[in-house]
């Protein structure tokens, strides 16, 4: 950018390799450093910023485990177009080994937009009800009328070579796709087919 912007590296001194050099020493200055960085300009941006929501827990080492974030332009979309948000945790960082788990919408012209962003090191359900637990902090309390979230490997958890296989994916199938159906109603039939199919629990 800045050979760009002074027409050519012969006018600012340096070359390539060295911006690459120093580009590697500032990552080694910053190794064990960087998810405080992070956290402390997250928590400038949380002050400074009118309706910026953060949050952040550490593990028992003191390693970052989560971050939540939504901006005030965010949250504003969010009590707009929030009835339905698509919850996926499939993104994940090289590096740090983190679930970035975006909540995402739909505008009027049918644009996605991003209500909340989250990053995840355990991938449990007890790191995923904080995340929830936050999202619904960051939008006051309103909750979505649906979610919608990444395919679940149902076929590898009951076992495609049980011979009640295809009758249970069938049922299973009807109550998922059922636009008319409402919650309690769901989870009854849900709990009628674990006992027709013997299914305890399918997480």
């Amino acid at each position: 950018m800045l050979k760009e912007h002074i027409i050519g590296f012969e006018n600012i001194g340096a070359n390539l390799n060295d911006f690459k050099n120093f580009h590697r020493d500032v990552k080694c200055n910053i190794h064990e450093w960087d998810g405080q960085m992070f956290v402390d300009h997250f928590k400038e941006m949380a002050v400074n910023r009118p309706g910026f929501y953060f949050d952040y827990d550490v593990d028992s080492d003191g390693s970052l485990s989560k971050a939540i974030w939504a901006d005030g332009i965010a949250r504003r979309k969010y009590s707009i177009f929030g009835d339905g948000v698509s919850f996926d945790p499939t993104y994940s960082t090289n590096k740090y080994d983190m679930a970035f788990t975006p909540f995402t919408g739909e505008d009027h012209h049918k644009r996605s937009v991003t209500f909340y962003g989250a990053l995840v090191v355990h991938e449990v359900a007890e790191s995923f009800q904080r995340v929830f637990s936050h999202f619904l902090a960051a939008m006051g309390r309103k909750e979505p009328k649906y979610i919608i979230t990444d395919q679940d490997p149902v076929p590898s958890k009951y076992g495609v070579t049980r011979e009640d296989y295809s009758e249970f994916l069938k049922k299973l199938n009807a109550i998922i796709w059922d636009e008319d159906i409402e919650a309690a109603e769901f989870d009854a039939k849900w709990e009628e087919i674990g006992r027709e199919h013997t299914v305890n629990n399918i997480d």
